[in-house]
């Protein structure tokens, strides 16, 4: 899933570079909007899919029956976050896309460190695998949240809606994000 997103990526990075030097804002917040009307309910399906497949899936991985609990928490929590951080990446897609790398390094670097606290923290006092999956948790929350929140704030023409999917900007994303 982490790989299938990059094409989305190189597509955000590259046409948002390119709308934002002809300053269409429109055309930015369409192939935004059209990302994440793709991705969302995508990745939603995928998640309750893994879901209902629990079963199949923790049958495969080997693991003992008395783990299957501890496993399933885990497995769904960090998928989860996984999931709505690649489908919510495109916030930072859009920083990286207007040169902003400076800022989206500092959110990645603040977000890394508390993870690796809190997975000191949490495994340290016993949390196990549990504590990994909250600190992953945790990092991809606040990673997305602090994209999302300085984009909207910086960009005042920033706007994400249904009504701005476009039917270009899905050919768009397909033709240069399938290469």
């Amino acid at each position: 899933i982490g790989i299938s997103v990059i094409g989305f990526s190189g597509a955000y990075v590259k046409f948002i570079a390119q709308y934002h030097a002809a300053e269409d804002y429109r055309a930015i917040n369409e192939l935004l909007s059209t990302g994440m009307a793709i991705t969302v309910p995508l990745y939603a399906t995928l998640f309750a899919a893994l879901w209902v497949g629990w079963e199949i899936l923790f049958r495969w991985t080997g693991l003992p029956a008395a783990m299957e609990q501890e496993a399933h928490h885990a497995a769904m929590l960090t998928i989860g976050s996984f999931l709505i951080g690649v489908a919510f990446w495109a916030f930072a897609d859009l920083l990286n896309g207007l040169q902003r790398i400076a800022t989206l390094q500092l959110i990645l670097l603040v977000t890394y460190t508390l993870e690796t606290a809190l997975i000191v923290l949490l495994v340290g006092h016993g949390w196990g695998i549990q504590g990994l999956a909250a600190a992953f948790v945790a990092r991809t929350a606040l990673s997305v949240a602090a994209a999302g929140w300085y984009c909207f704030r910086e960009f005042h023409w920033l706007r994400i809606s249904p009504a701005l999917v476009s039917r270009s900007a899905f050919k768009r994303m397909f033709r240069f994000g399938g290469i």
